[in-house]
């Protein structure tokens, strides 16, 4: 036994100077991080201290300090997005019960089934093998354009663009289609997230504050999204070239069961409702009311758990980052209803046109979701409009905080292109992102005009901050 005495150890236990260099340079790089976080308590309680007895006020001071460390990043996002638990108890904005809740609300099962769903997806190659169909052609824009749009409708953007771009780069041969491939890949990956309600975080928060269904955000966004898919395609098209790829591998008894779970709960969500004169399967049961889109994505969870397409230790893999980001958002919707902050927004934002206000919301979506994630923004936006009870303002704001299409580092997709295709230069991006977010808030504002007041219309009484709301 003394044969194994800690001796050798004992050079470990003083740093050379290479260990203390980095050290050095870990706390300085949190230096500035830290001093934005000291700025931020201050300036919360400074905020506080303005009226500490109203209770509206410490709402006030809580979301601002949400907000700015959002803004900021001197934590991370997902941390920021636990404070809301602690702040609003704390301060006496709002109950920890009544905080703590959203965090496992439907809208979160929502997610949550959809994560899990998308992790099946991934494991078993699904997203390659479609990809790979849908590039094997002699436009392979178009292809690519397809594929990326389909595959984030149902995984996340990041995931998508990360898969998609190494294939992508594998067939552009030249500079031209090198550069309209990475944009491609960029814009495609955030158009499909938009498309469905569990595609991307603006919509998630969007369901949590409003209650939205998934087939009528499918009604909303579609108008939008496809058009501006074939915009892309065209916009970025280059002559022709047969693109030839190896032969896909026989279908494994795994992807046929997440396929069919797929589609049946694609199925349930669009027929869950009464519409267009038929009436929806809830109907069927004892308590319609009772089920949610998050009841059929967490069944097809547990399909896919049992069948052993997904194994438990999936769950570990999980974007749990932007789950407790969506979270926060909704946490922050909810403060401001018990601390009386939505009657405050509410007569700010009552003597504003609706067009206008709208007109205003947008466009500070479309720019804090270029300089912030879209998440984040819609978390910031989503909660404000939501206290103003424009219901019909909500699916807007939210599609334009998923219009990141300006810089490298608007979004995920974006820089993980310019990573891969060394022809695409910030300039091609701003150029092509400009023309695209312009076309999108004309689509954007006349679906607000023209489909939405019609497609929302049960929701038009509802008070979305008050007792019966989304949340």
């Amino acid at each position: 036994m003394q044969e194994v005495e800690l001796v050798e150890a004992r050079p470990h236990a003083v740093p050379d100077d290479d260990d203390e260099s980095r050290r050095d340079a870990v706390q300085e790089s949190k230096a500035p991080q830290m001093v934005l976080l000291g700025v931020g308590v201050c300036l919360f309680g400074a905020v506080l201290c303005i009226s500490p007895a109203k209770k509206s006020v410490r709402g006030v001071a809580c979301v601002f300090l949400v907000v700015w460390l959002w803004l900021t990043r001197c934590v991370g996002l997902a941390v920021a997005s636990l404070v809301p638990v602690v702040l609003f108890p704390l301060t006496g904005a709002a109950g920890a019960r009544t905080v703590s809740s959203v965090y496992l609300s439907d809208p979160m099962m929502l997610l949550l089934g959809s994560l899990l769903c998308a992790g099946a997806v991934e494991r078993h190659g699904l997203h390659t093998r479609l990809a790979r169909f849908f590039v094997r052609s002699q436009d392979p824009i178009a292809g690519i354009v397809v594929a990326t749009f389909l595959l984030s409708m149902w995984i996340s953007n990041t995931a998508t663009a990360s898969m998609m771009a190494p294939l992508a780069s594998s067939v552009a041969t030249t500079p031209d289609l090198e550069r309209s491939a990475g944009l491609a890949v960029a814009f495609a990956s955030s158009l499909g997230g938009l498309t469905t309600l569990t595609g991307t975080g603006p919509n998630v928060v969007l369901a949590g504050v409003s209650g939205i269904s998934f087939a009528e955000w499918l009604l909303i966004a579609t108008p939008v999204s496809a058009p501006l898919a074939v915009a892309v395609w065209r916009g970025l098209k280059v002559p022709r070239a047969t693109v030839r790829l190896e032969a896909a591998k026989p279908w494994t008894r795994h992807e046929r069961v997440v396929v069919v779970v797929l589609a049946l709960m694609s199925l349930l969500w669009l027929t869950r409702q009464s519409r267009f004169g038929l009436s929806g399967w809830a109907a069927l049961l004892p308590e319609p009311t009772y089920v949610t889109d998050g009841t059929v994505a967490m069944a097809a969870a547990i399909v896919l758990f049992v069948s052993g397409a997904l194994p438990w230790s999936a769950v570990n893999d999980l974007g749990w980052d932007v789950f407790f980001l969506v979270s926060g958002g909704m946490a922050l919707a909810v403060g401001a209803r018990e601390s009386g902050l939505d009657s405050v927004v509410a007569s700010l934002l009552a003597p504003l046109p609706g067009n206008l206000g709208l007109a205003l919301t947008a466009l500070a979506g479309v720019a804090l979701s270029n300089v912030v994630s879209n998440a984040a923004a819609a978390n910031i936006l989503l909660p404000l409009v939501a206290c103003g009870n424009r219901p019909f303002a909500l699916p807007p704001v939210a599609m334009s905080c998923s219009l990141a299409f300006l810089f490298p580092v608007s979004t995920p997709p974006n820089a993980i292109a310019m990573a891969h295709f060394p022809h695409l230069t910030p300039r091609h991006m701003a150029i092509n992102g400009a023309k695209l977010t312009l076309l999108a808030l004309v689509l954007v504002f006349a679906d607000a005009t023209l489909l939405v007041p019609r497609i929302l219309a049960r929701h038009q009484d509802t008070p979305l901050c008050g007792d019966d709301g989304g949340i």
